[in-house]
């Protein structure tokens, strides 16, 4: 989006999907969460939310005996919306006369009400109004040909000497879209793109939008929306960024220009998207933009919304055309691997690391999705239709302020990583599938008598999640220390009922041209009989630049998944060695691997473990590297038999 105080453009990169989580009812800072009904494991035992402070950058209390035979989860988060945060946590033998707190007398209990769910006016009032005051011109006959100004070079995007004008042929048109194509990239564009963006757009995108958020100004009354397709929209952006697409909230400034304003409702999308549910993400994506544009500047707003929440709203409405959600799928799961280093709130996109950034999309997306769930159909609307930007839009819309909404947030995401029962309806769930792409809910650390220490970094609005394990019969010291100006917020769950901890391992036994052969080493560590559910794996891409078309995720279950193992099930304590498998050889050279391990108990409960192998370089000695939680090395049984089909 563009404005004179920010770029005239950004590149867009998409997402669609549905829904995370109901809310977890009122809760007790100091106390338990209550509501309607309380959160509970099978048992029927209410689950426990405690607010930790956190003085000068430290936190500690007790938690006695009796938690032993509990699942203690904590939730470190840095509220700061800049900077790089370095933080720990620790657990040691209670020592007598330290004079601790245990955990359930650290305070007054805080009730926090209800997420209110404002009422202004209705959603149907608003689109009413909307379509009264934006009738698009007759579609009559659309030009030929036709000129466009299109930003080729960086730098300063109020410059008219980064612009050029690309000649263009109309190759499509429907009932309210019409295609260009830039002239260089005609013998790209295949008619089956046409189709697809035509059809999508009239049958689907156009209409199921305009019911919820209206349609977009008709800036040059030509009674259709314009698409450019054109190669060249990509030229302007960092080396090795992958744009697909963006929109320029200047195009609707009558007020400015050539070359900073097309005086067109439109959007640019790259000439090499193929056919298929993709384009239509895209398409969407970037039609939503457009349309949430138009929302603000009919209300009076002169204010560029943020970018982090411009781009979550843009991902809702891909949710509400509803085609695809391979624009989501990946960066979902970047955010669920390394949420400590995914933000919510990206306040500089154009830092290094940050930009287009998937596991920062991930995160703004479910943490916008959550409080659409939680507040109501009106919420999107609200906020594109409130004269207000950012954090204050945010807060406004959903009648909260943001760190009440980003802890109950990270409650959810906790719980339901654990596998709490929860009403999940149609939408997917962080345990199962976004998709085709198997998801493992948020990567949680584990601090244990193996490893009594967790060092970790926290970006700006995000989160480490913890689970302490106890031993038998003993209080344990714990203690959390974060650098003060991440504004720190601690939230400490009680689940009255142990959850599985399968640690594993990933080694790489032979490295080849084409295929190489990997052994998963597995080991109980929290005394349960536990089933092993799925293995899966995928690259790491929280702060990657890859296209869609490159990124892939691979699953075993069921039966595949018990063939590499000697039994389907592990013993309290119990080591086990997969067989060998297969993958090519190229998964293992671009990026990070991570893997994860899914397994559930005899009375449901489940959880995930994780283990990454770095980017491989050509055949070398046997490469290992052991999951955080493994830190001793560990006896292979039995030794590897045969191969099976990868």
């Amino acid at each position: 989006m563009l404005s004179s105080r920010d770029e005239l453009d950004r590149g867009r990169s998409l997402v669609p999907i549905p829904g995370l989580i109901a809310m977890l009812g009122t809760i007790l800072m100091g106390g338990a969460v209550e509501g309607q009904p309380a959160p509970g494991v099978p048992g029927g035992q209410a689950i426990e939310a405690f607010e930790v402070p956190i003085r000068a950058g430290v936190a500690t209390f007790e938690l006695p005996p009796e938690f032993s035979d509990h699942e203690v989860v904590l939730i470190v988060s840095a509220l700061a919306t800049e900077g790089t945060f370095a933080a720990r946590c620790s657990l040691s033998p209670d020592q007598e006369g330290a004079g601790l707190l245990d955990l359930r007398s650290m305070g007054a209990e805080i009730p926090i009400e209800d997420l209110a769910r404002p009422i202004a006016l209705s959603p149907s009032a608003l689109i009413d109004e909307t379509l009264r005051n934006n009738r698009p011109a007759e579609p009559g006959h659309p030009m030929l040909r036709r000129g466009f100004s299109v930003r080729v070079r960086p730098g300063d995007p109020r410059s008219p000497s980064h612009y050029d004008l690309v000649d263009a042929r109309l190759r499509a048109v429907g009932e309210r879209i019409q295609v260009f194509v830039d002239d260089d990239d005609l013998a790209l564009v295949g008619d089956d793109v046409l189709r697809t963006l035509v059809t999508s757009f009239d049958r689907r995108i156009h209409p199921r939008l305009e019911t919820r958020i209206g349609t977009a100004l008709d800036v040059d009354r030509d009674g259709r929306f314009t698409v450019l397709l054109s190669r060249r929209i990509s030229l302007p952006f960092p080396q090795g960024s992958h744009v697909d697409g963006y929109f320029r909230a200047s195009d609707l400034d009558h007020d400015l220009p050539r070359p900073l304003s097309n005086r067109a409702d439109m959007i640019y999308l790259n000439a090499e998207l193929q056919a298929g549910p993709y384009l239509e993400t895209v398409l969407a994506h970037e039609y939503a933009h457009a349309v949430l544009e138009s929302r603000r500047r009919e209300q009076g707003g002169s204010l560029l919304e943020e970018s982090w929440l411009d781009e979550a709203m843009a991902h809702l409405c891909e949710e509400i055309v509803g085609q695809s959600t391979s624009n989501l799928d990946y960066r979902v799961s970047a955010f669920l691997s390394e949420p400590n280093r995914s933000c919510v709130i990206v306040e500089n996109e154009h830092r290094p690391g940050r930009f287009r950034s998937h596991g920062n999309r991930g995160a703004s997306y479910l943490f916008l999705r959550w409080c659409a769930e939680t507040i109501g159909d009106a919420f999107l609307l609200r906020l594109c239709t409130q004269g207000e930007v950012g954090i204050a839009n945010l807060e406004r819309a959903a009648g909260l302020p943001f760190h009440e909404l980003y802890r109950r947030w990270t409650i959810t995401n906790a719980l339901e990583s654990l596998g709490i029962p929860r009403d999940c309806g149609e939408r997917f769930h962080l345990l199962g599938t976004l998709g085709d792409w198997p998801m493992g809910g948020v990567r949680f650390a584990v601090v244990d008598e193996e490893t009594p220490e967790q060092f970790f970094s926290l970006e700006g609005t995000s989160s480490q999640y913890l689970r302490l394990s106890l031993s038998s019969g003993t209080s344990r010291h714990v203690a959390v220390h974060c650098d003060p100006a991440a504004l720190p917020q601690l939230t400490v769950l009680l689940v009255p009922q142990k959850h599985p901890h399968v640690a594993i391992d990933v080694v790489v036994k032979e490295y080849g041209p084409e295929l190489s052969t990997l052994v998963a080493r597995i080991e109980e560590r929290a005394g349960l009989s536990t089933a092993l559910e799925q293995l899966s794996w995928e690259p790491g891409v929280s702060a990657a630049t890859l296209p869609r078309s490159s990124l892939a995720a691979w699953m075993l279950h069921g039966d595949a998944l018990h063939s590499l193992f000697p039994q389907k099930n592990i013993a309290p304590g119990e080591r086990l060695t997969s067989l060998p498998f297969s993958i090519p050889s190229d998964q293992l050279s671009s990026a990070p691997l991570i893997f994860r391990l899914t397994s559930r108990t005899n009375d449901g409960n489940r959880s995930v473990s994780w283990a990454e192998l770095s980017p491989q370089t050509p055949p070398g000695p046997t490469h290992a590297l052991r999951s955080a939680s493994l830190e001793r090395p560990r006896v292979s049984s039995p030794g590897p038999r045969t191969l099976p089909p990868p």
